[in-house]
């Protein structure tokens, strides 16, 4: 499925016929085998990396297939669905708080609106050999809890070769875009040395509808760091929105239905600085569950706190549109708004050069 240059719909000049059809935009399936496999041409490998970057720079979305995962998801979605079943006292044990925001909640905030879901995070541990809750081993967002239960004896170490997986995954595919962008790929490499990527698991219970109109388990929103690897079950909810944001009504929602056996890929705010707006970090939001239950589990692939965002230019001569971020300030003030409704999210339009005052 090849994806519709949307840039028609971005453009003031557009007429409302060039508008609408464009908004009928679809979300690409790329096979990466060539990417990952020891037998394919250079060639063939930067195909991969130029579909990669295509679909980075127009809607920021796309699928993957043939991905190396396929072996682990299966017994990994089992596990999922057996964490949320649990008792609620199971849940409450690993329950996050303001002070660790890793474990089981379900009151988050998005977009100043609580979500309707639960979630259990857990992240990356620098200390394999010491305790999760020992001093080197607490982050910026806490410390990984699990939750102790004769019916989830695999759960954690399945829960860890996944997360293992997908951060190498995401390594890969973070290449891929350096080729695109014309960079060397080392220069990721020192950003996510100490890299403070998250997993997420998701359920969306069945919503019992009180009225009419539309509701969400989850409110439109960016992604805040690099990229993001979303594997989700059969139930179609997630949206992407065609323009820019929301708030510059400049496109509409469009549906994005699951591809079996594919992991969506979404280009975040870190990445879409990074390449200076040449990529786009797409808004996106997810309907709340009608009819069936729905589970998805977002990895989150983040650089590490102290690193300073700024972008990637080729030359001096080309205008730099943001001022240098700090990841973990950026991520904090993120986290804060995920615990309570604390005022407009930060975004990282309040880093552009000609408006820039967040944290200055």
């Amino acid at each position: 499925i090849s994806v519709i240059d949307i840039s028609p719909l971005l453009s003031k000049d557009s007429t409302t016929e060039e508008k609408n059809k464009q908004n009928e935009v679809q979300i690409s399936v790329i096979d990466i085998s060539p990417l990952l496999s020891k037998d394919s041409t250079p060639e063939e490998k930067n195909a991969i990396k130029i579909q990669i970057g295509k679909n980075c720079r127009s809607v920021g979305m796309f699928y993957i297939t043939n991905h190396g995962l396929e072996s682990i998801i299966k017994e990994f979605q089992v596990q999922v669905e057996l964490f949320f079943e649990s008792p609620r006292e199971v849940k409450n044990s690993v329950k996050r708080r303001a002070n660790n925001s890793r474990g089981w909640a379900d009151d988050e905030y998005t977009k100043r609106k609580i979500d309707t879901k639960e979630i259990f995070d857990f992240g990356h541990k620098p200390f394999e050999n010491l305790p999760d809750d020992a001093v080197d081993n607490i982050m910026l967002d806490g410390y990984n809890q699990w939750p102790k239960s004769s019916d989830l004896e695999k759960f954690r170490s399945v829960m860890e070769s996944y997360y293992k997986a997908c951060s190498e995954l995401a390594s890969i595919l973070l290449s891929a875009i350096a080729y695109d962008l014309g960079i060397d790929p080392t220069i990721f490499e020192d950003s996510f040395r100490k890299h403070t990527s998250f997993l997420r698991l998701n359920y969306y219970p069945i919503f019992e509808r009180v009225e009419k109109g539309d509701f969400l388990g989850v409110n439109r929103h960016t992604d805040a760091g690099v990229l993001t690897l979303l594997m989700q079950d059969s139930n179609s909810a997630l949206e992407v929105y065609s323009g820019t944001k929301q708030d510059n009504n400049d496109g509409e929602w469009i549906h994005v239905d699951p591809v079996e056996g594919g992991i969506a890929i979404n280009v975040c705010d870190m990445l879409q600085v990074w390449s200076n707006d040449r990529y786009k970090a797409p808004e996106h939001r997810v309907r709340a569950s009608l009819k069936k239950k729905r589970y998805s589990s977002p990895f989150f692939y983040n650089p590490n706190y102290d690193v300073n965002i700024t972008p990637f230019v080729e030359t001096t001569d080309v205008e730099v549109k943001y001022d240098p971020i700090n990841y973990g300030q950026f991520r904090f003030q993120r986290f804060n708004g995920d615990f309570a409704d604390t005022g407009k999210e930060i975004q990282i339009e309040d880093f552009l050069r000609s408006t820039s005052s967040v944290l200055n």
